[in-house]
């Protein structure tokens, strides 16, 4: 994403990419969600999370093959949460999205879900040690 796009256009912004102060209380819940779960989808996968230290064995990255794996593991977890999150939420399959009504396309298995769809979940994975990192903390594997 290009640096400071969502500050200098909250007009042009997605409903989930509105500032904190305007967002809908359904992306405020996924978001708030989505953190508190982090940890968890981390150890799952066989990480911790510590203070940050600066000893070595640090996560820096999960862009690597050797990561491949866990990367795709996590994300398919990260796919589940946000699943029972949103129908929890009152959302629901259909295959049309409408926001309004809650209805998700994307409310179906991570096998069912195309590639491009997938890549979000992957991301999401991708930012959790900078996430992480802004609060002091660092991933290690187990």
């Amino acid at each position: 994403m290009i640096p400071n796009y969502i500050s200098d256009n909250p007009g042009k912004l997605p409903e989930n990419m509105k500032p904190w102060n305007r967002l809908a209380e359904t992306y405020q819940t996924a978001n708030l969600e989505q953190a508190k779960y982090a940890v968890e989808i981390l150890r799952s996968a066989g990480f911790e999370v510590r203070p940050a230290s600066g000893k070595p064995g640090a996560i820096g990255s999960f862009a690597g093959d050797e990561f491949k794996a866990d990367l795709e593991r996590m994300a398919q977890l990260e796919h589940g949460r946000w699943n029972i999150e949103r129908l929890r939420e009152g959302w629901r399959f259909g295959t049309t999205r409408d926001n309004a009504k809650k209805i998700h396309n994307c409310l179906v298995s991570w096998k069912q879900l195309p590639d491009d769809i997938r890549e979000y979940d992957r991301n999401s994975i991708r930012v959790f040690r900078d996430i992480l990192a802004k609060a002091g903390l660092e991933i290690i594997r187990r």
